[in-house]
């Protein structure tokens, strides 16, 4: 099986990306994701450090959400240029969770380490009722994580906010919660 084929993109999860993607820097993208939330749907992240040392520390954080479903995390980190998908990831594939049940991130599997350039990362922590799989819109990798790179796209000729094939026939709402991560030297 290709290794892009196992991952879903919570993005491109839903077709809710902003119409100016093109345009559009990652951290932008997830805001906008963030308010097109579905706001009666409960996603808390608690035990994320509000900085981060390069090359010294790693991220670690707990997620708790009020339903079952699927989650996926993205982060556009702090050189503006692309985004990174961190779960699921080509180290962790079951991205399920469970109801009322924290979910302790990164599992042991795997680690995300602090890698700069200094400057704010930001994380979208996605719960979608059901997987969707997206990697037609994947353009590459950085290490295990899927990575989206805005001017790929649309240089491809992909206008994500159009693409909603991957919500056909299922319950396209989702919850989310962002938060930000400060990356020092």
């Amino acid at each position: 099986m290709n290794l892009q084929s196992r991952f879903w993109l919570p993005l491109l999860l839903l077709g809710l990306l902003p119409p100016a993607w093109g345009a559009s820097r990652p951290a932008e993208v997830l805001r906008d994701i963030h308010a097109r939330r579905d706001t009666g749907q409960s996603v808390r992240v608690e035990g994320a450090p509000d900085r981060v040392r390069i090359g010294r520390d790693s991220l670690r954080f707990t997620v708790t959400t009020d339903r079952d479903g699927y989650l996926y995390v993205l982060m556009a980190g702090s050189d503006g240029r692309q985004l990174t998908q961190l779960l699921p990831n080509a180290e962790d594939v079951d991205n399920r969770i469970q109801a009322g049940k924290p979910l302790t991130l990164p599992r042991s599997t795997w680690r995300f380490r602090a890698a700069g350039p200094a400057g704010e990362d930001r994380l979208l922590v996605m719960l979608s009722p059901e997987p969707r799989d997206f990697s037609h819109l994947l353009t590459g990798q950085s290490g295990p994580f899927p990575a989206i790179e805005p001017h790929s796209l649309r240089t491809r000729g992909i206008t994500i906010s159009q693409d909603i094939a991957g919500c056909a026939g299922t319950t396209c709402g989702y919850g989310a919660a962002l938060f930000s991560v400060r990356e020092d030297p």
